[in-house]
């Protein structure tokens, strides 16, 4: 009885320990920089597992990450906008899940030290003059609410483009699940917004 005790919390420690050593490699979070070899812990019930991201991002996934948060801020802006001018539930619901969203692209940035274009933004605010541009081109076609549901679509047509692409340019395991994960959403509010 004393060897079985003994033996699961020998087991446990070194479950506890095995992810902690993991997080403390040198370099820290990934690195100088952080931006390769990220470890991160992911909790799944009682069960925490570590995620290793492989490698650094090449100069086309930095853009392409800032890109796509800079597309899930403005997804979120631009529905945040219309839920104020038409209200109803799908506006309201689309918006928490892009800032749902934006966040996941938040840890990944932080992850591999990238600077977040969109840290510090109120609601209509870009780092890009181009998405400035796109977030008033969108809110002012959305006159009407048949309008206003069009330009969800349009956005979500969008996003789920640049997703494929993104997903296509990524090499990197945790990057590529966020990625489809983004990607199944924009699906499922491309559907609400074309019921």
């Amino acid at each position: 009885m004393k060897t079985r005790i003994t033996v699961a919390a020998m087991t446990a420690a070194a479950l506890v320990a095995i992810p902690t050593a993991a997080m403390a490699a040198p370099g820290g979070q990934g690195g100088p920089h952080g931006k390769g070899g990220a470890a991160t812990q992911q909790r799944s019930g009682d069960c925490t597992r570590t995620e290793v991201s492989v490698g650094a991002l090449t100069e086309s996934q930095l853009a392409t990450l800032k890109s796509m948060a800079e597309e899930e801020k403005l997804a979120h802006d631009v529905y945040v906008a219309l839920d104020e001018k038409f209200g109803g539930v799908v506006f309201e619901r689309i918006a928490a899940s892009e800032a749902k969203h934006l966040n996941a692209l938040r840890r990944v940035m932080a992850r591999y030290d990238v600077a977040d274009p969109t840290a510090g933004m109120a609601d209509g605010e870009f780092a890009s003059d181009s998405v400035k541009q796109l977030y008033d081109e969108l809110l002012a076609k959305a006159t009407t609410l048949e309008e206003a549901m069009a330009v969800g679509a349009d956005i979500e047509r969008m996003d789920i483009a640049d997703l494929k692409d993104a997903i296509a340019d990524a090499t990197q395991r945790d990057l590529k699940r966020v990625y489809n994960n983004l990607l199944r959403g924009s699906q499922r509010h491309l559907v609400a917004f074309t019921r």
